[in-house]
């Protein structure tokens, strides 16, 4: 819960910072981001790592390398936990739209919006972690 608590603050920061920073080009390569994502939508391995790749590119989006190393330490931290793209199908197309909704606000250039998306997607991924961990015991 400590790490969802920190990531939640700093990758909203991230948001923050990429809607004011981010260069057409990255916004393009998060839009084709999410186009991959929705590709692989049923592959639970792929999907897991496209979605750390997706994050990171956030944070360099906010261009950044506070934050960037920071954050890198609370991926690491996240890494040790069991997967989270190992979720249902339900939670994988939630989180396609949460994606969806945070780079839409990246592109406009609307920090708050940007913010309040990713602090919504960590919260509903850390209700999804800890409904999975709740049923594996």
């Amino acid at each position: 819960m400590e790490l969802y608590a920190v990531r939640e603050v700093l990758e909203s920061t991230a948001a923050g910072l990429a809607a004011r920073n981010a260069s057409e080009m990255e916004i393009v390569a998060l839009r084709d981001m999410l186009e991959r994502e929705g590709e692989i939508l049923t592959d639970a391995g792929k999907l897991a790592d496209h979605n750390r790749r997706f994050h990171e590119a956030i944070y360099y989006c906010s261009h950044n390398r506070y934050i960037l190393k920071m954050l890198e330490y609370i991926q690491t931290g996240m890494m040790l936990l069991r997967p989270a793209g190992r979720t249902g199908k339900e939670r994988r197309e939630t989180a396609l739209a949460e994606h969806t909704a945070i780079v839409n606000a990246i592109a406009k250039r609307d920090a708050t919006e940007a913010e309040a998306a990713i602090r919504h997607h960590v919260r509903q991924a850390q209700q999804a972690r800890i409904k999975m961990m709740l049923q594996n015991n």
